[in-house]
């Protein structure tokens, strides 16, 4: 968060000494890697990643890896290098076992795989069969909202936007107002992108659980200052 990458990755090689066959481990490497810009590297990891055992106990998966590098390379300029990672992780969640990938979150995450590679006719597919199925989850709309942005669909991006508002139950902290700021960034109203996100921390909203700095949705932002001072370390 303070930009200081290498001593990011001085930090996720001691950890890997720690444990060179951890999943866990290697995913701070990789993003550091990747915010570095060291894209044959992050590749190198990456294989490396694919070819351990999966982590007794941890909440990540080889996927999890993917995405890390997947989000670091487009947050921090190279998106040429990005999106054949989305396509990466793509083929991994493919390539599970069915009944592996029948489950939800399995489900959820190749959504978000294809809206990364930005395959959107794949990902409105996924996202609206998970919609018809779970009609009130915050996410799924969210998403499907951003995607009618992508399409130049103003209107109904808007009407998706409006109909969030008091969707998410009394403990989901925000991310009413995140998704909403999505649309809204994607729309190219910055203004209101940043009144949205400010509402989703006063809030709550988890910091480092959504990143907006490496949120793909907010690059219009990224070099907005208003949006610049919500996400600079402070303290």
């Amino acid at each position: 968060m303070l930009g200081d990458h290498e001593g990011e990755l001085n930090a996720a090689l001691q950890a890997r000494q720690q444990g060179p066959d951890r999943l866990s481990g290697i995913l701070y490497e990789v993003r550091a890697l990747a915010a570095l810009g060291r894209t044959a590297e992050v590749n190198q990891r990456v294989d490396e990643a694919l070819t351990l055992p999966a982590e007794s106990g941890w909440w990540g998966t080889h996927a999890t890896v993917l995405t890390a590098a997947t989000v670091e390379l487009r947050a921090h300029g190279h998106p040429e290098a990005s999106l054949p990672m989305a396509e990466r992780e793509i083929a991994w969640l493919e390539s599970r076992p069915a009944e592996e990938t029948a489950e939800l979150s399995q489900r959820e995450r190749l959504a978000r795989a294809y809206y990364r590679a930005e395959r959107w006719d794949a990902a409105r597919a996924l996202y609206e069969a998970l919609a018809a199925e779970f009609p009130g989850e915050v996410e799924y709309q969210g998403a499907l909202g951003a995607l009618a942005a992508r399409r130049g669909e103003r209107d109904e991006a808007l009407r998706i936007s409006g109909s969030l508002v008091g969707l998410a139950g009394p403990y989901e902290f925000g991310v009413e107002a995140y998704r909403r700021a999505i649309i809204a960034a994607v729309l190219g109203d910055r203004d209101e992108a940043v009144r949205l996100l400010r509402e989703a921390f006063a809030q709550g909203l988890p910091y480092g659980q959504y990143l907006p700095h490496a949120d793909m949705d907010l690059e219009s932002l990224w070099d907005y200052r208003p949006f610049q001072e919500i996400v600079r370390p402070k303290g």
